[in-house]
Parts: structure tokens; C-alpha cells; sequence
């Protein structure tokens, strides 16, 4: 396996490419970052944070090796600001259409990040919207899962 700090360095520059294949219409994202960062702490929004969150090992059979699948979890935090007519979730899924985008380019194909990975996948989302903070704020959770080893 390739190192995982390589992996996740590969990950994170796919993923700030975002802005080079914006969806119509979609904000471009003015902060990325790789540490964890609350809503209530990010001034420049739209923002992109990554974060690590696991591996997942699969032992096929003795004597084989493990396969290892890494684990990221990206927040899209994104502010409407005062404007009463602006729909969260239309921002959050024109970025959603971006990162697509800049992930898997090619269709079909996998995204084997410049062949440090068999492939790259999204598996999972989630939307939030915190009122208790702001009503303006919406957060969108994307995870992503690595084919690291087989």
C-alpha cells in the first residue's frame, strides 16, 4: 500500500480543484482546509474541510494481504447570508455537482488518484442546517472511500 499520508494529500488536492470545475451557478470555495474547523469558527464560506475518519480491513483469506479501504469525511459549509429568498440547498448541491466533477472526470473509469489507490468513491451524504447557530448556515457532509489495497 501507498503511504496514507500520500493518499489523503492526493485526496485533498483533487478536491481543491473544485473551483476549476464549477457547476453553473455554483459559489467558488474561498477556504480548504485539512483540520477541523466548526461553522462558528469559518469567516470565508463557502469552505471545504477534510478530515480523516478511518480504515476499514478486509482479510480475504490466510495468507493474503489485508484490503484496506481509507476513510475521509469533506464538509461544505456554505452562508446564504441575509438574503431571504436564497434556497441552502441550492448552493450546497451545485458544490455537491462540483466535486463530482472534479473528482471523477472521466465516466466510466475509476479515480485511482494518479494510481496510488485501485479507486476512489463517494459513498455517502448528509445535509444540516443549523438555525440554533444561524439560519443562514448549511452544512453538507460527503463521505469518501479509498480502495487503498487489495
Amino acid at each position: 500500500m501507498n503511504s496514507r499520508e500520500v493518499i489523503y494529500t492526493a485526496l485533498f488536492a483533487r478536491l481543491q480543484a473544485v473551483n476549476t470545475t464549477l457547476a453553473a451557478g455554483a459559489p467558488a470555495i474561498q477556504t480548504f482546509t485539512r483540520r477541523f474547523v466548526p461553522t462558528s469558527r469559518m469567516d470565508l464560506q463557502p469552505a471545504l474541510v477534510m478530515v480523516e475518519t478511518g480504515e476499514e480491513y478486509d482479510y480475504p483469506a490466510a495468507g493474503l494481504p489485508a484490503r484496506i479501504v481509507l476513510a475521509a469525511r469533506v464538509f461544505i459549509y456554505t452562508r446564504d447570508g441575509a438574503d431571504p429568498n436564497a434556497v441552502s440547498a441550492t448552493a450546497l448541491n451545485r458544490l455537491i455537482d462540483s466535486i463530482e466533477a472534479s473528482l471523477f472526470p472521466v465516466f466510466p473509469g475509476e479515480q485511482t488518484l494518479g494510481g496510488l489507490v485501485k479507486w476512489t468513491r463517494m459513498a455517502r451524504r448528509r445535509t444540516v442546517y443549523d438555525a440554533a447557530q444561524d439560519v443562514t448556515q448549511a452544512t453538507t457532509t460527503m463521505d469518501i472511500r479509498m480502495l487503498a489495497s487489495v
